[in-house]
């Protein structure tokens, strides 16, 4: 959904930043706050990625939304992982968190709610109410234009490997 936020926030006015790429030095930096071993790899990753935020990137706050729902694939259940979409929490009752970590409640399943979740999280940050659907109108169109590329791709992928038998 990275498309969808970056356009969202950055329409708004909010300075985006990333972490920096997953590797495994990045990894052992966090491994260290991870409360429990059997948790999934991409669960005790993030661990690293806030501390990179808030010690190298020096961040003023970190989004890191609760999503409950996806955007609906063809019919298919879209309900996120309760450890996924609550991870939020783990870190904040596991981790020293030197910045606010923000955890809105979101769902893509929805358009109207996502508005209404994006507007209310947006406003609480002091964004003015007549930036908001302007920008969660482009971020819409963003998220769209992205997932269009990625089947485009996808489709030339297939037909380039079909043409080739394989």
């Amino acid at each position: 959904e990275y498309p969808f936020w970056h356009t969202l926030f950055s329409q708004c006015g909010i300075r985006v930043t990333l972490s920096d790429n997953s590797n495994y030095k990045l990894y052992e930096v966090g491994v260290k706050s991870v409360m429990s071993d059997n948790i999934c790899f991409p669960a005790k990753l993030s661990h690293s990625h806030i501390l990179n935020l808030m010690e190298d990137k020096k961040v003023d706050r970190i989004f890191f939304p609760y999503v409950v729902f996806e955007q609906k694939d063809m019919g298919q259940n879209s309900y996120n992982c309760p450890i996924v979409s609550g991870y939020s929490d783990v870190i904040r009752n596991s981790m020293k968190l030197t910045v606010p970590l923000d955890s809105p409640v979101i769902t893509f399943k929805d358009t109207k709610t996502l508005f209404k979740q994006c507007e209310t999280y947006l406003k609480s940050l002091g964004v003015k109410e007549h930036r908001i659907k302007p920008a969660f109108e482009a971020a819409m169109k963003s998220f769209a234009d992205f997932e269009n590329e990625i089947a485009r791709i996808n489709r030339d992928t297939f037909e380039k490997n079909h043409d080739k038998g394989r």
